[in-house]
């Protein structure tokens, strides 16, 4: 029998959820709280650096792919998933975005009681400490850094100038009244560094005697006595144990591994998971049900004057970081962006555009207007491949199965084309296009270029949705159906993906979740 360890809360999964939960449900000292994650700990130097973290990125991912995608010419996409303490806010382009109040009022629609936008905004205000002051949208004060894009560059100026010519109003603050419109990103940064849930909340709460943390280890099973889940089986490179939990075991490890886990433990469709020897412990036909993600599509072009990436050229501004924080190494190299409606079919703005100044590898010399889905209706699915927990799960995101996102992203790349004859983009400069290419023009080829290129967006969300409904995993309390003990917080629990980055709704989700638990507003 491997060693069985007492605790009140169990967390599994230490990503931007996690951390918040440990350190939320730690503050009272008489609780004892668990904290697991598969990753290793997060390494300031290697990941807080926002431009060098890019460099030690792919070590800190989990790469995963897809089944063949039936409406993508029948490829295998990659689906990479971060794999350290701190999850995506560890990893991700540190884009601070929450997505349309339309988008959470609808939420509440769909059966989650409680979770509209004005529901939700006082975690979003409490959780900020955003550098531009308190206000009706905005908090200071709080465990993540918000703040500014502190390396305007003369693309991203042009990007916006050229989208203002087009029509867009000029839009300073995404996060603000009203989503729509062209600007320059906001991040969670303090001080020129990444603002890591790892950073911003574990670190100041692992000094505390009531709660342990374990990188490196990953769960097997949720333990059962009945219908109340009571532990977690887990495994490390020394071997197996169990880790009890008298009060809940709290899911926090994502679109993909909450479900995975729930149908490892017989959580789920029971025919399914029949079919593959599992025995069923409660008939949940939602788990892993309802997957959904955005969409992203490269548009390249060559600058007349590519920005230089060699360590000769970076040597000075490396110094101007370490010394002010300002400057080129704040930069995830996304020069600015815009939310836009492109199709009258859908309910919300459905397109995002993050360009970059310097295309992410092999495309150094080139600048992406990269177009982003973000109002998607196509719904997929994860399942087991097997039993056997060391087997990777099928990820079937049904990308472009709705024929309307075919068209917003072909609308997208006309777009882009338009914006680049604006006098902004002429004066910048852009010699060519180099994808998809002058050749490509008919709505059908520019159709296949999307479905031959596209990729994701690190947005996977909605695997365990929140309702009422029969294919609802947890109920507007974050608790699983049919039973006790069990909670999820993380995106997973979405109903519907938000029209936007995912990071800063998971915090908000988690932060909500801890005061679901000890009883709190909410």
């Amino acid at each position: 029998m491997p060693p069985v360890t007492q605790y009140d809360y169990v967390i599994v999964g230490g990503g931007s959820a996690g951390c918040v939960l440990a350190s939320r449900l730690s503050e009272d000292p008489a609780v004892e709280v668990l904290l697991i994650e598969r990753g290793a700990r997060y390494k300031r130097l290697a990941l807080g650096i926002p431009l060098l973290g890019k460099k030690f990125m792919a070590s800190r991912l989990r790469t995963y792919e897809t089944c063949e995608q039936v409406n993508c010419h029948s490829r295998r996409i990659r689906q990479p998933v971060a794999s350290t303490m701190g999850g995506g806010s560890s990893v991700n382009a540190m884009m601070y975005v929450r997505g349309e109040r339309r988008a959470y009022d609808r939420w509440v629609e769909q059966g989650a009681r409680g979770w509209g936008f004005d529901d939700i905004l006082p975690y979003f205000r409490g959780m900020e400490d955003f550098e531009g002051g308190e206000s009706r949208y905005h908090g200071v004060g709080g465990p993540v850094g918000v703040c500014g894009s502190r390396y305007k560059s003369r693309f991203g100026q042009a990007f916006i100038d050229a989208c203002v010519e087009m029509g867009l109003r000029r839009n300073d603050d995404f996060t603000g009244a009203e989503q729509l419109g062209a600007g320059f990103y906001q991040y969670t940064q303090s001080d020129g560094e990444r603002s890591s849930t790892a950073l911003g909340y574990l670190k100041p709460a692992e000094p505390r005697r009531n709660l342990e943390v374990r990188s490196k280890t990953e769960a097997q099973r949720i333990i059962l006595d009945g219908q109340r889940a009571v532990g977690v089986v887990c495994r490390r490179s020394d071997g197996e144990f169990s880790a009890h939990a008298s009060r809940e075991v709290i899911l926090c490890a994502g679109a993909f591994g909450t479900p995975r886990l729930m149908l490892l433990s017989g959580i789920g469709p029971a025919d399914e998971l029949h079919a593959i020897g599992i025995e069923p412990r409660c008939d949940l036909p939602g788990v892993g049900k309802g997957l959904q993600d955005h969409p992203r599509l490269p548009i390249l072009y060559e600058p007349a004057e590519p920005v230089s990436l060699t360590v000769a050229a970076l040597a000075v501004p490396f110094l101007q970081w370490c010394w002010s924080r300002q400057g080129i190494f704040t930069s995830p190299m996304i020069a600015a962006g815009a939310f836009m409606k492109l199709s009258e079919a859908s309910e919300l703005a459905d397109c995002q555009f993050s360009v970059q100044w310097a295309g992410s590898p092999p495309f150094r010399a080139a600048v992406d207007l990269q177009a982003c889905l973000i109002d998607v209706e196509s719904r997929g699915s994860i399942r087991l491949a097997s039993a056997d927990p060391r087997h990777d799960p099928i990820i079937d995101p049904n990308y472009l199965a709705a024929p309307r996102e075919v068209g917003v992203m072909v609308e997208a790349v006309r777009f882009a084309r338009a914006l680049t004859r604006t006098r902004a983009l002429r004066e910048f400069g852009l010699k060519r296009e180099l994808a998809p290419g002058p050749a490509v023009q008919s709505d059908s080829e520019l159709a296949s270029y999307v479905k031959q290129t596209i990729e994701t967006a690190f947005h996977p969300a909605g695997t365990c949705a929140m309702g009422e409904n029969p294919q609802a995993v947890v109920d507007s309390r974050l608790s699983v159906h049919g039973l006790d003990g069990l909670r999820i917080a993380d995106a997973s629990v979405m109903p519907s993906l938000v029209n936007g980055n995912t990071n800063a709704p998971t915090i908000m989700i988690a932060e909500k979740a801890a005061d679901l638990i000890l009883g709190l507003r909410g």
